[in-house]
């Protein structure tokens, strides 16, 4: 069983103040357990296992922890290409599949009724991680369904439409590591800015809401009108959260009818994502050895 990466499509950092956020599985990227001929333990998922054990009567789920120590003992391990780091979900798929395989009465993937609930229990797994988590991550990689995320809480399985060629999206890898948290800080921290809690904030939530249901409809030409908006106002006003070496060509994008690029994420590293109307987007692109077609 593969355990996929994520992807946050659009509303990073804004479902924070109010917007929507489009998120799913970013298939390319995954994990699933695998047994090593060592037998000799993980030590990271020892240590995970030891927090478990010690935090087990706090969890609002029961997992058996007895079976987890045995199959770590035959030097079982999590075997993954998701890059760490990139806020592309390595934890979470790590999170998805421990609570598919050890949860003890484990809440179904059709049970969306009690999606929320097991958000939250997700959540707890990937604390350990990161010391805090949202669930949204791990979420996303058991369930393996495009979901629309609302910032009341409400959580919707949406099936996207596909896109029409030539429209495509992109990434691009910038070779960066990064950790959220601090990111997610900065951004609230400028976010007490008057003129950008009372004009700028408010444009980009329109900008991301625009683009997620411009997609949902079927909207190509206004999504893509939507995302050289959000490309806009994200390279006037959340520079702080772009690695300086691609400014350059972030600007190269806008200045050009075809292709744009965002935050993918909380910015600060890992990756950006591209949205271009080439029909041959390779002939263009400046970094063709980072760029991931999707």
């Amino acid at each position: 069983m593969n355990y996929p990466g994520k992807i946050i499509w659009f509303g990073e950092h804004t479902i924070l103040r109010g917007s929507n956020a489009l998120a799913g599985p970013l298939p390319i990227f995954k994990g699933h357990w695998n047994t090593s001929d060592s037998n000799i333990f993980h030590p990271s998922l020892l240590k995970w296992h030891n927090w478990l054990q010690q935090r087990q009567e706090q969890f609002s789920c029961q997992f058996n922890l007895n079976a987890f120590y045995h199959d770590l003992s035959k030097g079982m391990f999590f075997e993954s290409n998701i890059p760490v780091g990139y806020g592309a979900g390595s934890s979470g798929a790590l999170c998805a599949g421990f609570y598919d395989r050890y949860a003890i009465r484990p809440i179904k993937i059709d049970q969306k009724e009690k999606w929320n609930e097991l958000k939250k229990i997700l959540a707890e797994l990937e604390s350990f991680f990161h010391g805090s988590s949202s669930g949204t991550d791990p979420l996303i990689s058991y369930l393996q369904k495009s979901l629309l995320l609302k910032p009341n809480g409400q959580i919707t399985s949406i099936q996207l439409p596909p896109m029409p060629k030539p429209l495509q999206f992109f990434l691009i890898d910038t070779g960066l590591e990064r950790s959220t948290t601090p990111l997610v800080q900065s951004f609230l921290r400028h976010g007490e800015q008057p003129t950008f809690r009372h004009k700028t904030l408010p444009e980009l939530i329109d900008a991301s809401n625009q683009t997620i249901s411009a997609w949902m409809h079927n909207q190509f030409e206004s999504m893509f009108s939507s995302f050289s908006i959000l490309s806009t106002l994200q390279r006037r006003h959340l520079t702080f959260l772009i690695p300086t070496q691609f400014h350059s060509l972030w600007d190269k994008f806008l200045s050009t009818p075809h292709t744009r690029i965002k935050l993918c994420g909380a910015g600060g590293g890992g990756f950006l994502l591209g949205l271009t109307q080439l029909s041959t987007p390779d002939q263009f692109h400046l970094f063709p050895e980072r760029t991931i077609w999707l």
